[in-house]
């Protein structure tokens, strides 16, 4: 899945950049100039990060829902 991410603090925007260091499975495809992070995510781990994200406050939006389907 590739999820936008909208952080509403410099720390949480600078914790979110550190966790792809961190987790392999969370993959930074883009940084938005307006402090938007663009990640893909496998899809078992959703529901974990899922709660991650409401419990740092960090508001999300599913962009694709299965990009497996746009990499042929």
């Amino acid at each position: 899945k590739l999820v936008r991410l909208f952080p509403k603090f410099d720390e949480t925007f600078r914790m979110l950049n550190d966790l792809e260091s961190v987790d392999a499975n969370f993959d930074i495809w883009r940084t938005g100039n307006n402090r938007t992070l663009d990640v893909l995510l496998p899809p078992f781990l959703i529901k974990a990060y899922k709660t991650f994200f409401k419990a740092n406050s960090v508001e999300y939006e599913i962009l694709v829902d299965d990009i497996q389907k746009y990499e042929n």
